[in-house]
């Protein structure tokens, strides 16, 4: 009887590891699709995914601390904030080489424009300073 026990439990487990591999592998599958249709995206948008989770775990946060919540509901939305710090997590290494990659034109557009300074306003000074002031 303890045999047969001892074979059931190998045979669970070879099972278990079965789909242990077979879940990393679609996993894998699943990271790399991901990341190439990432990659059509621009910086902005990706970061805009990025706080789009970031609201949403803190939706659910707020599900976790309610005290009215039920277990099921807190275990479900802990499930979901883990979900998405996964995905964040895969997110983030691709924002870091799309922020590396920006040539130093793109930072300085991006800066003024932060600022509210234009081509325009920027046109206009050098032609005061060149023709008005020399």
């Amino acid at each position: 009887m303890a045999k047969k026990q001892a074979k059931s439990v190998e045979k669970n487990q070879e099972r278990v590891d079965k789909i242990a591999a077979r879940l990393a592998e679609v996993k894998s599958k699943r990271n790399a699709v991901e990341e190439g249709l990432n990659s059509t995206k621009t910086l902005d948008e990706l970061k805009e995914q990025k706080r789009e989770r970031l609201r949403k775990n803190e939706e659910d946060q707020a599900i976790i601390k309610d005290e009215n919540a039920s277990d099921s509901e807190k275990e479900a939305a802990r499930d979901r904030v883990a979900a998405r710090n996964a995905e964040r997590d895969r997110l983030q290494p691709q924002i870091e080489a799309r922020e590396r990659i920006l040539s130093v034109r793109e930072r300085v557009k991006k800066y003024l424009k932060k600022n509210g300074v234009t081509l325009a306003t920027i046109f206009f000074f050098f032609f005061i300073y060149t023709y008005i002031l020399l």
